[in-house]
């Protein structure tokens, strides 16, 4: 029985792992590896599991779907931005990118906001309530504002946003801007369709990844990608484009779960598992520091980078 169950353990994850491997094909399986830690998780449990068993074959096959795992994990960290030395050269920026889903906690957010002092702001899945309270409440500390009524996405700065150009799609939204230090780099915010949309998200990729390309400033995209750094669609980017990614071991998602209660919601707080939000930029720029928000009212954390400009 025991070995009935563990080589149906060894066929489930197999089974899933090959799945995965099938998105470049057919982009479904992408939910898949938007868990890859989780999946690598399982199959190393039945792998080291197989050495309390006599079955040779079965165990050697868990172990190759575990290896295999392990190798999936690891490509995301190669396509990371590098770290930021100790010495001075270069400018340092505060980016904060946050999804403010239904949040309505203004008065946190402004809090947050003033305490991270960002020289840049991208926000997501903007309300009526946002545009009309929160980003005329956020005008002292950011001065210039884009607002992209179609993208539902708005870019905050401290210094001047010009050239702003938005998809056709309603997917990104993209200005030159001058650092205080007076470093042009090209800022894009971005907010891909829902993960289970995978056709959605594909076109998504081809779209950012397209334009992108054709920019020949250095770049900092930023925004809700709805993508983990173990997907296929988020690697290729970098690969296309030749950006690095700046967060990896961190969770953005989700921060509650809504439950029904009489004739309204309730708010459940469960903990952050996966890390969707993220900031890609152009080789040159540096990492100093990456770290997401507290529970702000949206499903999602704020996500707070510092990079070193070169």
């Amino acid at each position: 029985m025991v070995r009935a169950l563990y080589r149906l353990a060894v066929i489930a994850v197999g089974f899933v792992t090959v799945l995965g491997l099938l998105t470049p094909i057919d982009p479904l399986p992408e939910l898949i590896n938007q868990f890859r830690p989780q999946l690598l998780l399982m199959a190393v449990l039945v792998a080291a599991f197989g050495f309390l068993l006599p079955t040779r074959t079965w165990h050697c096959t868990a172990l190759a779907i575990a290896a295999v795992n392990v190798a999936l994990f690891a490509v995301p960290l190669f396509m990371t931005a590098g770290r930021a030395s100790s010495a001075p050269a270069g400018e340092s920026v505060t980016l904060v990118t946050f999804n403010l889903g239904y949040s309505r906690e203004h008065a946190a957010i402004q809090a947050f906001l003033q305490e991270q002092d960002p020289a840049v702001l991208v926000l997501q899945e903007l309300k009526t309530h946002h545009a009309e309270e929160l980003l005329p409440a956020l005008k002292q500390m950011f001065p210039h504002q884009v607002i992209c009524e179609l993208c539902g996405m708005a870019v905050l700065t401290k210094t001047p946003l010009t050239s702003v150009s938005e998809s056709p799609s309603g997917r990104w939204v993209s200005g030159l801007w001058s650092s205080p230090g007076g470093r042009v780099q090209r800022i894009v915010g971005v907010h891909f369709s829902w993960p289970v949309y995978a056709l959605g998200q594909k076109e998504d990729e081809v779209e950012l990844s397209s334009v992108v390309q054709a920019w020949p400033e250095p770049k900092i995209v930023a925004g809700d990608f709805n993508l983990t750094p173990w997907t296929w669609k988020l690697n290729k980017i970098t690969w296309t484009t030749g950006l690095r990614r700046h967060g990896t071991f961190a969770a953005s998602w989700p921060v509650y779960r809504r439950v029904a209660e009489k004739h309204d919601f309730a708010r459940l707080p469960i903990p952050s598992v996966v890390l969707i939000d993220n900031v890609l930029t152009s080789p040159g720029i540096s990492n100093e520091s990456f770290m997401t928000g507290p529970d702000l009212g949206s499903d999602h954390r704020a996500v707070v980078v510092r990079l070193r400009l070169p």
